[in-house]
């Protein structure tokens, strides 16, 4: 029996209106949307962005408004990661119908954020793609949290390499720029060098591309800035006055960060072109490792400086040995030269003759020392 007081908007023989269900499972799809934290895309066929959703929006900055109607690879990837997620798109028009990937994501204002994401794609009756779910998970702080573990882990098996094993300069700043690009993923490095107030010096590099110049001013170089800022510099977009700066049309990114031992800077570490840019973890382990690294290089500096001094020092008692020998072997041929006389004076030529022989056979031997 049908309770009397229970009045349903229908009659319960009778269903409701399509169009009034088709508005409550809009508006229960939109409340899921803007409840849940994974990220969430819809694209159409062709890979235009429909809706993004409440958690998309925070995580990159967009506005659903701003990015309906723009294709999605461009939107949030840079480079070849844009290429590839292009490419595994077109692969959905082939029946594979399931894609999962880990990328950086590129926010508005041009952070990169590491998401775990995959594809879903829902078809019609007829196996006709209609639509493609994109959904995604920001790893960017577990991702940090290992990459800064493995990095502590590496830096402390590079500064013990750079401290006890490697003496010469030349073989820890090429160590430096090589762990450089190990750390960072960067395809290019170099160490800069302060050479006096107005000048640095390329003292070392690694990878492609290769610095242009050996020398770069300071009061017109990225490096001179970092240097003079006491901080990181990180550029991400293939600027003008990147290349400008190089000399290098090749150079799309760069990351620098300056060199101090004690509170006094001594030059900059950089590293240029990693594929998808760099990041603000990047600027981290570089930081860490640019400590590290200044304290090799200055104490390969000093071990630099005192082999020279004990050369310069060897030099000087050498000299000074020479000096006394050849004072000693003055002497005696003053005393033989002196007797000589003295003999040839008194009529005894054969005492003579011995002393001058004495004499000839010093100086041969002063002439052999």
């Amino acid at each position: 029996m049908v309770d009397a007081a229970y009045n349903p908007p229908y009659p319960l023989n009778q269903e409701q209106p399509v169009e009034a269900q088709i508005k409550r499972e809009r508006r229960f799809a939109e409340a899921i949307l803007a409840a849940v934290d994974t990220l969430i895309v819809v694209l159409d066929r062709n890979g235009r962005v429909m809706r993004i959703n409440l958690a998309c929006e925070k995580l990159t900055g967009y506005a659903n408004d701003e990015v309906q109607d723009e294709f999605f690879w461009p939107l949030f990837f840079s480079g070849e990661e844009a290429a590839q997620v292009r490419a595994g798109f077109s692969e959905l028009a082939a029946g594979q119908y399931t894609y999962e990937g880990e990328n950086y994501w590129r926010t508005k204002d041009g952070r990169q954020r590491l998401i775990s994401w995959s594809y879903t794609v829902p078809t019609s009756a007829d196996d006709v793609v209609e639509y493609v779910i994109v959904t995604g998970t920001d790893v960017t702080r577990q991702k940090k949290t290992a990459m800064l573990q493995n990095a502590r882990d590496n830096l402390q098996q590079v500064t013990t390499a750079l401290l006890q094993h490697l003496t010469t300069l030349d073989d820890v700043l090429a160590i430096v720029c090589q762990a450089a690009l190990e750390l960072t993923g960067a395809s290019g490095s170099a160490v800069l060098l302060l050479e006096d107030e107005r000048w640095l010096h390329v003292k070392s590099s690694s990878g492609l591309p290769q610095p242009a110049l050996d020398r770069l001013s300071i009061g017109d170089s990225f490096a001179g800035l970092v240097m003079g800022q006491g901080k990181p510099l990180l550029l991400n977009d293939s600027q003008r006055e990147i290349q400008a700066y190089h000399r290098n049309p090749d150079l799309q990114t760069l990351l620098a960060v300056p060199l101090y031992v004690d509170d006094v800077v001594m030059g900059a570490l950089d590293v240029v072109n990693k594929e998808g840019g760099f990041t603000d973890e990047d600027i981290q382990v570089m930081q860490l490792f640019a400590a590290q690294a200044a304290i090799a290089i200055e104490h390969a500096q000093l071990h630099q400086q005192a082999e020279k001094l004990a050369v310069i020092e060897e030099r000087q008692r050498l000299a000074r040995e020479l000096h006394d020998s050849v004072n000693q072997a003055l002497y005696s041929v003053t005393l033989y030269a002196d007797a000589a006389r003295l003999a040839l004076s008194a009529g005894k030529d054969d005492v003579a003759a011995t002393h001058l022989q004495e004499l000839r056979m010093m100086a041969r031997e002063a002439m052999m020392d």
